[in-house]
């Protein structure tokens, strides 16, 4: 995990950059974020680089077909990049378990509202995604400790943003009925994760923010033509 792939089709300078901060991204990720770093390591084994046209614009994909893989467009910097990984890799790993078993009923034909989404998912996807999510989730609750002043309480903001939305997503899932018995002890896992989240202090201005913007997410909700 420490080496970028072969160069490819990679020009030297961008390779270069790309290496750079990969190593950045990796060094964070075993320094702040222990516990993934094992699992990254382990079975992480290709990261694809994505074109962006817009420069820092974050971009990022995982395929449940290509397990070991992500694909990215370079980000602003390795905590970004890092962040990415996290985020990638958690679908990375639900993908095969979800392979070997069951989680929800694949006969369920309902779709359900993913917080961070506009339009309505299937239960396996709002699964996925919402697994994801806590990857994200404890990206930034970790990360407003490391970092100070604006900076600090942007990523208390996020926390604080995700750490609400993805305790929604959990409890859609448990409230629908249509998870296997594997699939609700799942759940029951993460919502014991996310739970303890939600009595974490932020500061004000960035609970406020946080509010804020999942108001605005329910407003657009309910407007004529949103989801």
């Amino acid at each position: 995990c420490h080496q970028w792939p072969p160069a490819g089709r990679l020009a030297a300078g961008e390779l270069a950059a790309w290496q750079a901060q990969f190593e950045a991204a990796w060094g964070l990720i075993e320094r702040d974020y222990p516990r993934y770093a094992p699992g990254i390591a382990a079975g992480l084994t290709t990261l694809l680089p994505l074109a962006n046209d817009v420069p820092g614009r974050e971009i990022s994909a995982a395929a449940r077909q290509a397990f070991g893989a992500i694909a990215a467009a370079r980000p602003a910097s390795g905590a970004d990049l890092a962040l990415l990984i996290i985020h990638e890799f958690q679908h990375v790993k639900l993908g095969a378990l979800t392979d070997m078993f069951d989680l929800c009923d694949r006969t369920d034909q309902r779709a359900y509202f993913a917080p961070w989404r506009e339009d309505p998912r299937p239960l396996g996807a709002l699964l996925q995604g919402t697994y994801a999510h806590i990857g994200v989730t404890d990206f930034w609750r970790v990360r407003r400790h490391q970092v100070t002043g604006p900076s600090a309480l942007a990523a208390a903001e996020r926390f604080a943003r995700w750490r609400a939305l993805t305790a929604e997503a959990v409890e859609t899932l448990a409230g629908s009925g249509a998870l296997t018995p594997l699939g609700a002890r799942f759940v029951d896992g993460m919502r014991a994760t996310v739970t303890p989240w939600l009595g974490e202090p932020v500061p004000d201005a960035a609970a406020a923010a946080a509010e804020r913007w999942a108001a605005e997410r329910r407003q657009a909700r309910h407007r004529p033509g949103g989801s």
